[in-house]
């Protein structure tokens, strides 16, 4: 069992059981862990909020009922968003407000619950088509009825960032590293360890090799970073240098790695193959750094969250703070730059549309440059 599948385990036990219903639903629907993990961690801060503001009269979120779901007010539910609004969160050693894309996120993942409740069936049927368990503890009801009717969200409007892709690019140039994607690998492999305690440098040593591999991976394939922690040793082809991978909505694809991936990803799997892992096993090539034997490492995956924070850290003492999807959006701009091909580069970062990719052609605006140039 990998360790993000541990920590669902673990958000379920605080959770009712219609969340069990409503996660068995959308694994068949194509979910991805990282997204069950995110939005289950947004309903124990939703489930958590409603019993501070004693909207619930529970003491424990895995007890919050579906008629307090139900009966939820526009004017309760719009407060909510209002505190999101207001909450902070700890980035590094400082607390910033939670940007405006974050609380949309948010909302999605409470309207989501909510479309599932008031449209899919709680009831357990027997054979002889009769209601055996009805887990909605409401009125009576027929079979096909759904947990409830009244979904107060659908009355609650939260605007997603509003930006045209010129500001949006202009905003994201100064985060990428278009022009030092090597001398950003160059400084984690040699001079980041120079500035760290013995302490520091003994735990980075341990977990270099796997990160430079993994940031590595991403600069040079743009792959989603959910997309790159959950490739197994199966998954990728040195000798050709492609990953065979899951998009968005459980669709399978081969993605070409450009080669100045390959020193860093053949260090790090020389490394796990030495800890007893196979190279076409379907074990974890991205595992966390735990005190696990070595043979049962390739179960224990790397979290995002872990390798986001890493490359904060990393990124913010080379002087350029960014993220893993940064780095995604680094690899398309330069694919643009060198190629001007929207479709090629769209394919590469597996979008369906190309108005995904079109924010690229902003990012290089040397076109707009020369042209105001000659007026």
């Amino acid at each position: 069992m990998t360790k993000i599948q541990d920590k669902i385990d673990n958000q379920l036990k605080q959770l009712p059981d219609y969340i069990q219903d409503y996660y068995q639903h959308n694994l068949v629907q194509g979910f991805s862990k990282q997204t069950f993990y995110t939005y289950f961690k947004n309903y124990l801060s939703f489930f958590a909020w409603l019993i501070s503001e004693e909207i619930s009269s529970e003491k424990y979120t895995q007890y919050i009922s579906l008629e307090c779901l139900e009966k939820l007010t526009k004017n309760d539910a719009e407060r909510y968003i209002s505190y999101l609004n207001l909450r902070n969160k700890k980035v590094g050693k400082t607390n910033q407000t939670l940007n405006q894309s974050t609380i949309y996120n948010i909302y999605n993942s409470i309207r989501s619950l909510y479309h599932f409740l008031t449209t899919q069936s709680p009831y357990y049927v027997s054979e002889e088509n009769k209601i055996i368990n009805d887990k909605s503890n409401a009125r009576e009801r027929t079979i096909n009825d759904p947990y409830f009717y009244r979904n107060v969200w659908l009355k609650v409007q939260v605007k997603a960032t509003s930006e045209t892709l010129q500001s949006r690019a202009n905003h994201l140039k100064s985060k990428l590293f278009v022009n030092d994607t090597d001398e950003f690998l160059n400084y984690l492999a040699n001079d980041y360890e120079l500035s760290l305690s013995i302490r520091a440098k003994k735990w980075f040593l341990k977990v270099k090799n796997r990160d430079l591999a993994l940031f590595a991976l991403i600069s040079a394939s743009g792959l989603r970073i959910s997309e790159a922690i959950n490739l197994s040793m199966k998954d990728i082809n040195i000798t050709q240098m492609t990953a065979d991978v899951i998009r968005k909505g459980n669709k399978r694809d081969t993605v070409v790695i450009a080669s100045f991936a390959r020193g860093y990803l053949e260090e790090y799997l020389n490394d796990r193959i030495k800890e007893g892992a196979n190279s076409d096993s379907n074990g974890f090539i991205f595992t966390a750094n735990t005190n696990t034997n070595p043979a049962n490492k390739s179960s224990n995956q790397l979290l995002v969250d872990t390798a986001e924070r890493n490359l904060t850290k990393y990124s913010t003492a080379y002087g350029k703070p960014t993220t893993p999807h940064k780095l995604r959006h680094t690899l398309a701009t330069r694919l643009y730059k060198t190629t001007s091909n929207l479709n090629l580069v769209g394919t590469q970062l597996g979008h369906t549309s190309t108005k995904t990719t079109q924010l690229y052609t902003h990012i290089d605006d040397r076109e707009i440059i020369d042209s105001l140039d000659k007026l």
